[in-house]
């Protein structure tokens, strides 16, 4: 398959893309092909850093809107960018994941991350919550009824999706990026930010679609000083969020 794996960096996050697609060129989904799909601030110097790698990329110059508009707008940049994607020919995408870009494939991950044809979207359960099935309050959901990323209680025992790793075929990863889009600037119109961003937008689509949706375990997003009982496959890197967002 042809694999797109969607990542953002602006400001200071530019400098965990090297280490990020190194660790995806030998660890992730190996046995196929991989078109590394960036949106950045600075193209130039990111196509000069990524220059050794010998990598197929594709890079989207985008505008730094700050904190919470780089991760809010998320969805905007790649419903934005799938026309471009899908006449690349014989290199389109015939998935995609989106990776934070401060994160690292630590061992091996297959073909068990990908969509099926009755779970065409992927998503990890939160790291924070796997420990909480059953509580009412799973997570950490959008609890404003104003808001388009409210989810109603009787869906909160489903899952909680943490925003670092996603992904699904093409067309379904597309449907949905076109429609938390729509979300955010419907909210945004109204002056509503959603309590967690991106995120918040994310679980209110996936909690609608419930068996449509492959969940995979916080093995691909594991924060990198936690200890959890489950095989760091993807880590979510430490780091001081008041610096890298300066």
């Amino acid at each position: 398959m042809n694999v797109g794996i969607l990542t953002i960096a602006t400001g200071k996050y530019k400098k965990f893309v090297v280490p990020l697609y190194e660790s995806i060129k030998d660890n992730f989904l190996r046995g196929h092909k991989k078109l590394y799909i960036l949106f950045t601030d600075e193209p130039d110097e990111m196509k000069e850093m990524l220059r050794p790698l010998s990598i197929d990329a594709v890079i989207f110059k985008i505008e730094r809107r700050g904190f919470p508009g780089d991760t809010l707008l998320r969805y905007h940049h790649f419903s934005n960018a799938k026309i471009t994607l899908s006449l690349l020919g014989e290199r389109a995408p015939d998935c995609l994941y989106y990776l934070d870009a401060d994160m690292l494939i630590s061992s091996e991950v297959g073909d068990e991350v990908l969509p099926t044809k009755k779970k065409k979207l992927v998503g990890v359960a939160h790291p924070g919550y796997w420990s909480r099935p059953g509580h009412s309050a799973l997570g950490t959901p959008e609890t404003n009824p104003l808001s388009k990323a409210f989810i109603p209680q009787d869906r909160w025992r489903l899952c909680y999706w943490a925003g670092g790793f996603n992904g699904g075929s093409f067309q379904d990863f597309m449907t949905m990026s076109e429609t938390i889009s729509y979300r955010v600037n419907q909210d945004l119109d109204r002056g509503i930010v959603a309590v967690w961003h991106d995120e918040s937008h994310l679980n209110a689509y996936l909690s609608e679609l419930q068996e449509g949706v492959k969940t995979l375990t916080p093995s691909y997003c594991y924060p990198e000083s936690w200890s959890i009982p489950f095989v760091k496959r993807i880590v979510a890197l430490d780091k001081n969020h008041a610096e890298v967002r300066s």
